[in-house]
């Protein structure tokens, strides 16, 4: 057993792979700057992906929506 454990805080850059509203992709329109959406297009789909080729199995996303949740 280790004396030690060491954790790696070298994160992999995050990538949206697609973003997405009713089945509909605007991945286009996030890479030119803002998306504006229709107040009934309120269901919105995010897919993330990161390159990290060690321990593909152990990344985790976390997200935040800001002005949406408390900081807590």
């Amino acid at each position: 057993m280790p004396d030690k454990t060491t954790f790696n805080t070298v994160y992999p850059e995050l990538y949206l792979a697609d973003m997405n509203v009713f089945g509909k992709s605007y991945l286009q329109q996030t890479t030119q700057g803002e998306v504006h959406l229709q107040a009934r297009e309120r269901f919105v789909n995010f897919t993330a992906s990161a390159r990290q080729f060690t321990g593909a199995n152990t990344v985790r996303f976390q997200y935040k929506l800001e002005g949406l949740e408390d900081d807590g």
